[in-house]
């Protein structure tokens, strides 16, 4: 919800971010998995002339894969522990992105992407974690 009441517009639930960050990444480790040379294209990388993207981009997507297994399985703290990781990562991949993108090693439209879809991640991340603790707040308001 948004407002210090917590009364107004209801923004996602916890379990609805959850999804949407389960969403993202299992769809960006399929894909880079199944077709590596597809998504670093979609983000501005050409495998011909980067021979190594494909075998990045599988390592990339298993990480991915196995990140979304985690938060699918998982109770609430262990979702808080798996969603910091997971907003420590797409942060430091934002980062770099943005890093490679002006040392010249990425082309700047790859830099861009790959740092905003890294951001948006992070930040959908930085939200579930926002809901849990409101939630933890509400359930101990609730017992007294």
């Amino acid at each position: 919800m948004v407002g210090s009441a917590r009364t107004s517009v209801t923004v996602m639930d916890t379990m609805t971010l959850r999804k949407a960050v389960i969403g993202i990444r299992m769809s960006l480790g399929v894909g880079a998995i199944v077709a590596p040379r597809v998504m670093g294209g979609l983000f501005g990388i050409n495998p011909a002339e980067n021979p190594a993207s494909p075998f990045l981009g599988r390592l990339f997507g298993i990480r991915e894969i196995f990140m979304a297994c985690l938060l699918c399985r998982a109770d609430e703290d262990q979702a808080r522990e798996i969603l910091t990781a997971g907003v420590a990562v797409d942060s430091a991949d934002a980062i770099a992105a943005l890093a490679a993108g002006s040392a010249g090693y990425l082309p700047q439209r790859a830099a861009i992407l790959s740092a905003g879809t890294a951001g948006a991640v992070a930040a959908l991340g930085v939200l579930a974690l926002r809901e849990i603790d409101v939630q933890d707040v509400e359930w101990i308001e609730s017992d007294e």
